[in-house]
């Protein structure tokens, strides 16, 4: 099942092989703590994301001529949800392979809508750490 929702993108973070996209919602998008949590916690989720980048430009109630909306559909991650007052956060993490990163850059800023689908539980990327890889060694060490 789709959920679509209104939020506001934030600055958006090009990486190598990644981008992401910091999102806002308000709390009262969701029916409660555990329904944002659910939807944003370790999750990988196909998305749809639509900005106007035009619409700050626009005069209170005045018609649009041209449609300047944009959309982009791709495949994302977010690890964790973070919740403060009456504002819902997280970031979305999206591959670039097959990206125009000049379009996904028109959506930093920019109020929009999001529709999720197909949600997926993802476990959380665990860190390395190259000390545990020496105690799986079992090469003897030489005594100087």
């Amino acid at each position: 099942m789709a959920r679509e929702m209104e939020c506001s993108f934030g600055k958006t973070s090009i990486g190598k092989e990644t981008i992401s996209i910091p999102i806002k919602f308000k709390l009262s998008t969701f029916e409660g703590l555990n329904e944002a949590a659910d939807l944003f916690n370790s999750r990988r989720f196909d998305a749809t994301i639509v900005v106007d980048p035009c619409s700050d430009k626009d005069a209170s109630g005045q018609e649009t001529l041209v449609d300047t909306t944009e959309e982009v559909v791709v495949i994302a991650e977010t690890a964790s949800v973070g919740i403060r007052g009456d504002t819902v956060k997280t970031t979305m993490n999206i591959m670039l392979t097959g990206l125009n990163v000049e379009q996904m850059s028109h959506f930093a800023q920019r109020s929009g809508r999001i529709t999720i689908s197909n949600t997926q539980v993802i476990e959380p990327k665990k860190k390395s750490n190259d000390d545990d890889e020496d105690e799986d060694d079992d090469t003897p060490e030489a005594d100087a």
